[in-house]
């Protein structure tokens, strides 16, 4: 057996094989012990707990008649965001593995590896990985192009198709929540139940409900990266919205100034937080250490400008083209504050609570 399992990493010449290497580190992997397993699914109970607090703090809030919706308009949000999640997944999963196949020159089995839970993999996995210089940059732009194009479009989309299914800003949040929590919900069972090395095929299908939103460069923890980072995002556009019911006039009286509060709330988290990896992870320079999930854990002073001015821009625009009667007194002062704000949290946020 030994003299089999050497002849499969090594060739004639004498050299490593790459892909069987990568390989066996899934076929030599032993099953998770049973303290591994523990906390493996205590971690995925808690993802789905943190995902259903949002969607059970609204559906509370309708069932003692603070808020109201019309249940048809939630009905077709929902389907919505279901079947335009599962599309958007696919397409970028599909897009991030021909780049892998095309520039980063990666076998089927090394494709994967990336796919695949990660939790069987050796620690050396991601550094082998990122050995390569010229490999190293063309990953860091894999992460760049389809975690943050994922990131982008379905904000942008959610704003603008959002208004043909309801102008209920409400009605759009409690769909996405819950659209969260089913989605979440099957991502951790997923997780659990086909962990074993011998799951591995499985992955080529099961991989697609993460997209392309498990970074490469987060190694092992991506997928959980992954979640919580949507999971965090949902609770950040929860708890705005409550306080905007808590301190704004009512929506149907104020439609204006909501659509400017969601501007304050979305545009920082959509251009400020995507422009900061876009400039940072490529050509961030001045790099530091920061807490998070995942094996590269690094900010830059780079990508901390980029969010600023991604997120002081967008909303100087949409400042800037509205009447001077619907500019309220403090509005510059609260968009420079914003900025900052998102900076500051974008910085100092243990990494993939950020959105929150």
């Amino acid at each position: 057996d030994e003299e089999a399992r050497a002849d499969s990493v090594y060739g004639e010449d004498g050299k490593k094989r790459r892909t069987s290497r990568i390989g066996l580190r899934w076929s030599g992997s032993p099953t998770a012990t049973s303290a591994e397993s523990i906390r493996l699914k205590r971690i995925m109970l808690g993802l789905v707990a943190l995902a259903l607090c949002p969607a059970l703090a609204i559906g509370i809030s309708t069932a003692a008649g603070y808020i109201v919706f019309n249940w048809n308009e939630v009905g077709i949000a929902f389907a919505y965001v279901i079947i335009s999640e599962v599309i958007r997944r696919i397409i970028w999963r599909l897009l991030r593995n021909l780049y892998c196949r095309r520039v980063l020159g990666l076998t089927s089995d090394e494709i994967l590896d990336i796919n695949g839970p990660r939790r069987h993999l050796s620690k050396a996995w991601l550094s082998d990985l990122l050995a390569d210089s010229r490999r190293r940059r063309n990953i860091k732009i894999c992460d760049v192009l389809f975690r943050k194009g994922g990131h982008v479009v379905p904000l942008i989309s959610a704003v603008l198709i959002g208004d043909m299914i309801t102008d209920d800003i409400g009605c759009l949040l409690f769909a996405n929540t819950l659209g969260c929590l089913l989605i979440t919900t099957i991502m951790a069972l997923a997780i659990w139940n086909f962990r074993d090395p011998k799951d591995r095929p499985k992955w080529r299908y099961l991989s697609l409900f993460w997209g392309a939103t498990d970074r490469i460069r987060d190694g092992r923890y991506a997928q959980q990266n992954s979640m919580l980072g949507n999971i965090s995002l949902v609770w950040g556009v929860t708890i705005a919205y409550f306080i905007a019911r808590a301190v704004l006039p009512d929506e149907d009286d104020s439609e204006k100034l909501w659509a400017f509060a969601l501007s304050v709330v979305l545009l920082p988290l959509t251009f400020g937080d995507a422009l900061g990896e876009v400039i940072g992870t490529p050509f961030g320079r001045h790099r530091f250490k920061v807490r998070g999930l995942g094996e590269i854990n690094q900010k830059s002073l780079e990508g901390c400008v980029a969010v600023f001015l991604g997120s002081l821009v967008p909303l100087l625009i949409i400042a800037g083209t509205m009447a001077d009667s619907e500019v309220l007194n403090g509005t510059w002062a609260l968009i420079c504050v914003t900025a900052v704000l998102t900076t500051l949290t974008e910085t100092l946020a243990f990494r993939s609570t950020d959105n929150m």
